[in-house]
């Protein structure tokens, strides 16, 4: 008979932050792809339109640089740490030399 539903051979499971054989493998195959073909792909590139390119840019983008994600700030920083505007932009001045 089979297992019931919810129980595998390993009650552990997959550990945490390791994908699937998959996934690895997928995405060494794109990086074998690109890899391979880079001169063409610079070509192409090059041979859109800017409105084109700009939107690719930005699709390559979200693969280089990490996601940015909204943080909502509930607490009010406390007065004794917050320096005044004046203060703040005096010693901006002292460490360019520029003392007025």
């Amino acid at each position: 008979m089979g297992k019931t539903k919810g129980k595998t051979n390993n009650p552990n499971g997959r550990p945490k932050g390791i994908p699937n054989r998959i996934t690895t493998d997928l995405r060494e195959y794109i990086k074998q792809l690109l890899s391979n073909n880079l001169d063409q792909f610079a070509e192409d590139f090059e041979q859109l339109e800017p409105k084109d390119r700009l939107m690719m840019m930005e699709k390559l983008l979200s693969y280089i640089l990490p996601k940015l994600s909204n943080v909502a700030i509930n607490e009010e920083p406390e007065k004794s740490k917050q320096k005044p505007l004046k203060e703040f932009m005096a010693q901006i001045r002292r460490a360019r030399g520029e003392d007025k």
